[in-house]
């Protein structure tokens, strides 16, 4: 029996603090959809070194993301109620996985980057109660 790995779609919840206030933007958006495929891509490209085989293709992710509609995905919604985003929890282990791997992760770097940036400075406009709003 094979395991499972479902980290590609990880990708819909930091991308959508950066590419897209709603989530079906993402689908609909011929570049900012093409950033989401390659992210996913990457993930599975880790997978696959791990032997592992993704249970639904980047193609099912992305129908299944229109199916749901526009929406706020949750770590947008974690940012814009100045909560901490699960940025850790969400993306940093394909991160870590892939630099182990030797599998190159230039979109998902960018992605895990940019929000944990956006995080830090929301928690310290929260602690200090300075905005730049």
């Amino acid at each position: 029996m094979g395991r499972k790995l479902r980290f590609p779609d990880r990708s819909w919840y930091a991308s959508g603090v950066l590419l897209s206030p709603q989530s079906i933007g993402m689908v609909h958006d011929p570049e900012v959809c093409g950033v989401v495929r390659n992210i996913m891509a990457e993930a599975e490209a880790v997978a696959t070194k791990l032997g592992m085989k993704l249970p639904v293709s980047i193609d099912q992710r992305i129908a299944g993301a229109e199916k749901v509609g526009q929406h706020k995905t949750s770590m947008l919604q974690d940012l814009e109620g100045g909560r901490r985003m699960e940025i850790e929890a969400i993306i940093s282990a394909v991160v870590e996985l892939g630099e182990r791997l030797g599998v190159p992760l230039p979109h998902t770097k960018t992605v895990y980057a940019s929000p944990r940036l956006l995080d830090q400075i929301s928690r310290d406009q929260t602690s200090t109660g300075v905005t730049t709003k």
